[in-house]
Formats: C-alpha cells, structure tokens, sequence
C-alpha cells in the first residue's frame, strides 16, 4: 500500500524532471549560442573572402611583374636602337629609315605598356585597399566572437548549476520514493511525458480540469492507496 505523502513527493519529482527538461531545451536553443554560431559564419566568409582577394592579388602582382619585366625589354631595345641609331655603327639610309621605324614602333608600344603599368597599379591600389578593410572587419568579428563565446560561456554555465542543482533534487526524492511507485511513474511517463501526477483542487483534476466523481473525490481521502482520475488517467491527490 502507498502513502499520500508518496504522490506528493512523485508530484515533486515531476515538476522537478520538468525543470529539467525546460533547462534543457533552454540549454539548447540559447540565443548566446546562435549569437556565436552566427558570429562564426560570418568569420568564416570573412576569410574565405580575404584568401580569395588575396589570391587575386598576387595575381595581379604577377601581371604587374610581366608588364615591367616587358617593359625592361622594350626599354633595352630602345637603348640599343638609339646606340646604333646615333652611334654611327650603321650607315646605310634605308637602314636607318628601317631603325627610326623600328624606334618609333618601340616608343609607341613602351607607352602603351606604361599605361597598362598604371592601369595595373591602379587595380592593386584599389585591391590592397579592400584586402585592407576586410582585414579590419576580420579582426572586429574576432573580438565580437570572443565577447559572444565568453557571453555564451557565461550562460551556458549559468543553465549547467541550475540543472544539477535540480538534478541533485531529483535524486534526493527518487531516494524517498519506493522502487515500486518509481517503476509505475516510468511507465505511465512513456506515455504521458511529463504529465504522470496531478493535483485536485475543488473537486476538479488540474491535468484535464475535468470534475471527478463523488466517489474517486471520497477515495482521494482514503490514506495508503492510489487513486487515477477516471477521464485522463492521471494519478491524482488533493492539493492541501
């Protein structure tokens, strides 16, 4: 035979498991934490920007490379013309004619490449700035993610004490509680979740506010037995 007192403390053990479990979804669905899952994403699209821009960079500082190194060609070229234009090695007229063609055609194509080195220069400038205003963005989403993992931490800890401290007082009840009521309260939770016990206030069970009987109203003061409320099976005890 049960003990009133019995019901009461699975009441309390209910509630308590209910705690729990609201913690837990709390535990779970912390904003803390989608505030750094979010801070996390967009650190990590920061950076597989700052590669790619980075990687067009030197790219661009390849480009930049060849355009000078072909300009050093060019002015080499130029350099030896005028030497043999100017330095009385060739002396033949259509020679000559041949080789101020040939400077002019190299002066003409030295000055196309040198605005293409500016155009260039221009496109690393504008470049290395944007690589530069990434970076800073980089570096203000470390220090927020930082703040919002210590924010996080801080919850996260918060809802842990509070979770073993009603884990504590579940099983300081599970330990007042007879194997037998424990084993019932399994049971009937696989299939009421957390909605085993309920209370009767005024002649009405709490858990489906339906009015019981005269008769299971009476049996609720009958000591040493269990009593279910005859429309959602619940058990039941009256609420002092």
């Amino acid at each position: 035979m049960k003990k009133i007192s019995d019901i009461m403390l699975l009441w309390d053990l209910q509630e308590t498991e209910k705690n729990m479990n609201k913690i837990n979804k709390q535990y779970k669905s912390r904003t803390s934490l989608k505030d750094v899952e979010e801070a996390r994403a967009l650190l990590d699209g920061i950076e597989r920007s700052l590669k790619a821009l980075e990687e067009e960079l030197n790219a661009q500082r390849k480009v930049l490379r060849r355009l000078e190194l072909k300009g050093e060609e060019i002015a080499e070229d130029i350099q030896e013309t005028n030497k043999q234009l100017y330095g009385g090695e060739v002396t033949a007229t259509k020679e000559l004619v041949q080789m101020e063609k040939k400077l002019k055609l190299l002066s003409e194509e030295n000055g196309k490449l040198e605005d293409m080195v500016i155009q260039q220069m221009e496109k690393i400038e504008k470049k290395e700035k944007e690589l530069l205003g990434k970076r800073s963005q980089e570096k203000e989403t470390q220090e927020s993610l930082k703040e919002l993992e210590e924010k996080d931490r801080q919850e996260s800890r918060k809802l842990k004490g509070r979770y073993r401290k009603h884990k504590v007082s579940k099983e300081q009840l599970e330990a007042k509680i007879t194997s037998e009521l424990l084993e019932k309260y399994a049971y009937l939770k696989k299939k009421a979740g957390f909605n085993v016990v309920a209370k009767v206030k005024g002649g009405v069970c709490l858990g489906c506010q339906v009015s019981l009987s005269s008769s299971t109203i009476g049996s609720l003061y009958t000591p040493g037995i269990l009593i279910t409320c005859e429309n959602c099976g619940r058990l039941i005890f009256q609420q002092e």
